[in-house]
């Protein structure tokens, strides 16, 4: 044998031991992916999986943030006394660490401008929250009983009656939202009515019954222009009470449910567990609007909550705890229970609550 030959031999000699032995003569095998899935980019495609919010890569997202007022009067009334319209509000919203913002429209600002003036302004709203990654609810903000077509009074000198509505308006503004935001990710939810209110105190089964079917003839509608943005359905007495759900739950896909669980909420005989903590255990749930104020003659104080605690120290733990999503009420100066005492976004109480935890829940990995 050529002496030549002798290192090619032993190369040969040395691979088929290392095979015998059960390793690669192409290497290491790769590493074995990771089961835990990565947040896709914003803005991503938002779903519902079990009871919780998850992205297009399947990874869960903890929604929360605030709520301004109605952009349409800060926007067109020309008033002073109402908060500035423009980007620095979403700047600030973004310095807090918010993620989502809750932007309703009042049936009655809708009217006196118009509904292409009023989208112009939501068109607004959601471009500068996209600029810092925030996602938008859009919520029909009115309140009172739209199954019997029956709505709270709430007069102005400019606006006429602010809730006023009817079915037909509402139906017409869901239609033409769906066509406007289909496929827009940012706008994440539609909130079908901002709180759904009845006689019954509390409400009954029959009364969730038939809030049900006008829900799920809302979704109906906006499923025909937008098959994906989630559609947030609120609780009745004043958007608090959810304890009818888990039996009777809205037979449609995608569905988030709301509460809104203010100091004196469960002054109409339900406990927090009763009216939305333990439904977060079968299904998605997110506080759209609470808040406090404590300031002489207001109200939503603190003294009118019945729970153990104090109100400020056990609301936002209380939904982490249970991974109900939310926004706080009201990122403004203007509208109570106000965030701010100032144009130029000096705390109130309430704010301190809601900025701190922002703060916190951003600061965590």
């Amino acid at each position: 044998m050529s002496s030549r030959k002798l290192p090619l031999l032993c190369c040969l000699l040395l691979a088929l031991v290392g095979c015998a032995e059960g390793q690669s003569v192409e290497g290491p095998a790769p590493p074995a992916p990771s089961s835990t899935p990565k947040a896709e980019a914003y803005p991503a495609q938002l779903r519902v999986e079990g009871t919780k919010i998850v992205d297009g890569h399947g990874f869960e997202r903890y929604l929360r943030g605030v709520a301004p007022m109605d952009p349409v009067q800060m926007a067109l009334a020309g008033d002073p006394s109402f908060d500035p319209w423009g980007p620095k509000m979403f700047d600030e919203m973004s310095v807090w660490g918010a993620n989502i913002v809750r932007i309703g429209l009042e049936p009655g600002s809708m009217r006196k401008h118009g509904l292409e003036a009023s989208f112009e302004v939501l068109d607004q709203a959601i471009l500068w929250a996209a600029q810092h990654q925030l996602y938008v609810i859009v919520d029909f903000h009115s309140i009172g009983d739209p199954m019997a077509d029956v709505y709270e009074k709430a007069p102005d000198t400019v606006y006429g009656d602010l809730y006023e509505t009817s079915r037909a308006e509402i139906l017409d503004f869901w239609a033409k939202v769906a066509q406007r935001y289909a496929g827009n990710r940012t706008v994440a939810f539609y909130e079908l009515f901002n709180e759904p209110e009845v006689a019954d105190k509390p409400a009954n089964a029959k009364d969730w019954a038939d809030w049900r079917v006008l829900a799920e003839q809302l979704i109906d509608l906006i499923r025909l222009h937008d098959a994906d943005t989630l559609v947030i359905v609120g609780g009745l007495d004043h958007g608090y009470d959810l304890s009818q759900v888990e039996a009777n739950p809205v037979g449609r896909a995608g569905v988030v449910y709301a509460t809104h669980p203010y100091p004196d909420k469960n002054k109409w005989g339900r406990s927090w567990d009763e009216a939305f903590g333990n439904l977060a255990s079968h299904y998605p749930v997110f506080a759209t609007e609470f808040g406090f104020d404590n300031s002489a003659g207001a109200e939503q104080s603190e003294d009118e909550y019945a729970g153990e605690g104090r109100y400020r120290d056990v609301v936002l733990e209380y939904l982490q705890a249970r991974g109900i999503h939310w926004t706080g009420w009201c990122f403004s100066a203007h509208w109570v229970p106000a965030m701010f005492v100032d144009f130029n976004f000096t705390l109130s109480e309430s704010g301190a609550m809601f900025k701190t935890k922002l703060e916190q829940l951003a600061a965590m990995p």
